[in-house]
């Protein structure tokens, strides 16, 4: 029933990262489970989020520098 049908909490969460939809596809070889395409510019993604992962990436760097 419609009324039963929510969005997935993972593109709720890709939305909230400014993710946009462009297509979707029923796949019957996946019990008829509907497919969205999706992308994201890296440019569009909120630093709030970007912030943390360049962080633990240029620890993960540093890192790997001071082991040479």
């Amino acid at each position: 029933e419609p009324g039963n049908l929510r969005l997935p909490v993972l593109i709720k969460k890709y939305i909230k990262q400014n993710a946009r939809l462009v297509a979707f596809n029923v796949d019957p070889l996946f019990n008829n489970a509907i497919d969205g395409l999706m992308y994201i510019r890296i440019s569009d993604i909120p630093d709030s989020t970007m912030k943390p992962v360049m962080e633990e990436f240029q620890k993960e760097l540093e890192q790997k520098l001071a082991e040479k």
